[in-house]
């Protein structure tokens, strides 16, 4: 039977860098409740503590996005190896990092949280993109191993995957149009339930898929 162990050792890189991811992306929602609670505060003292609380979780969720990436991109790339769909998702994956820091360094520049919201929507757009190369490529492999009904339960993951994230993506989209502090802490709520659903389908088959590429 045909062995794809590149492939096998970059998904494994890929299913810890996207639980990392995982960590990250809840790390930024509790951040910025708490920064956005920090504002509804009568006191001085309470601005201070929830502001602080949410700079350094996000700080934190900043270093497991970094560690997560280069995971990533060491994953994308062995896996590419022994299949071509898998550096698309390595593009994807450049693309949305590549719109995160366009971001930042507008920031700098520009006082408005609109602008990061809308690049946050971005890379979740392009990293929908990588999560759909990456999910096709482990099914090519699969199918081509014989495991059909694990590479059918892929495509099955991929569809439900590509709703889900659809869904978080707009739970991210319609902030931009709520002037609602509690409308904001709602829909970032949302985007995390929605988000862990998600990710808890897409690690279980990365998990199995990795398992039987070796």
């Amino acid at each position: 039977m045909k062995t794809f162990p590149n492939a096998a050792r970059g998904i494994k890189n890929v299913f810890k860098a996207e639980i990392l991811e995982l960590y990250s992306i809840l790390a930024v929602v509790v951040g910025t409740i708490f920064v956005v609670c920090s504002i509804t505060t009568g006191s001085l003292s309470g601005i201070l503590i929830l502001s602080l609380l949410g700079i350094l979780i996000s700080l934190g969720s900043l270093a497991l996005y970094i560690v997560s990436f280069v995971k990533m991109l060491t994953g994308l790339k062995a896996a590419g190896v022994d299949e071509e769909v898998f550096k698309k998702a390595l593009i994807c994956v450049i693309v949305s990092l590549g719109v995160e820091v366009i971001a930042i360094i507008l920031s700098s520049f520009v006082k408005s949280s609109v602008g990061n919201d809308i690049a946050s929507v971005i890379s979740r757009i392009a990293d929908l993109g990588a999560t759909f190369f990456i999910l096709n490529g482990c099914s090519s492999l699969l199918q081509q191993r014989g495991e059909t009904q694990l590479a059918a339960n892929g495509k099955n993951t991929l569809n439900m995957i590509l709703v889900l994230f659809g869904i978080s993506i707009v739970f991210r989209i319609i902030p931009l149009f709520i002037i609602s502090i509690v409308g904001d802490i709602i829909f970032l709520i949302l985007f995390a339930i929605v988000s862990v659903i998600a990710y808890v389908k897409y690690l279980a088959f990365l998990k199995h898929a990795a398992g039987n590429l070796a």
